[in-house]
């Protein structure tokens, strides 16, 4: 039904460490804990739920923003470089939300420090942070030709086990 070097996020993380480097984040500084691989069809998110279902173990699925977003933990995590990423995520399309193409939209970076610290060391880019004020692992994104990378303090599995039900 898929093939996987279709799915691979290669290409997707290789633009997003270029526009990184530009702008003077090292991604290779950081665990990159997941990768969101946004769908354009409910239809499309559900086939690739259930192929993603048999390569991985299902962690979680919370509707988010009125849409389905399940949290998968790869039997054969993705490799970029020296990084090795054990967890997708991946977003059915929003009800009400702008339209999305479908691909690889972000990857979030734990930066083992607060994210304050991490904006005034970075304070002369274009920061998102809306998700500042989130209960629970609040990030900052920065955007770059469709596609984004995130920034957080803990690893989403650990919040995902420890943390969410805690908030």
């Amino acid at each position: 039904m898929f093939h996987e070097s279709s799915l691979s996020p290669a290409h997707f993380l290789g633009r997003l460490f270029s526009f990184l480097n530009t702008d003077g984040i090292d991604p290779d500084r950081f665990e990159i804990d997941h990768v969101c691989y946004r769908t354009d069809d409910p239809d499309r998110y559900a086939a690739l739920r259930a192929w993603w279902l048999e390569q991985s173990e299902w962690l979680s699925e919370n509707i988010i923003s009125g849409r389905p977003i399940a949290v998968f933990r790869l039997h054969e995590p993705f490799i970029f470089g020296a990084h090795s990423i054990p967890l997708l995520e991946l977003t059915a399309p929003g009800g009400n939300a702008s339209s999305y193409p479908e691909g690889y939209e972000h990857a979030e970076f734990v930066l083992g420090r607060s994210v304050s610290d991490f904006l005034a060391d970075h304070s002369h880019l274009p920061f998102d942070t809306k998700n500042l004020t989130k209960p629970v692992n609040p990030d900052v994104r920065l955007r770059y030709e469709g596609i984004s990378a995130k920034f957080h303090e803990y690893n989403l599995e650990y919040v995902i086990r420890h943390l969410d039900s805690k908030a």
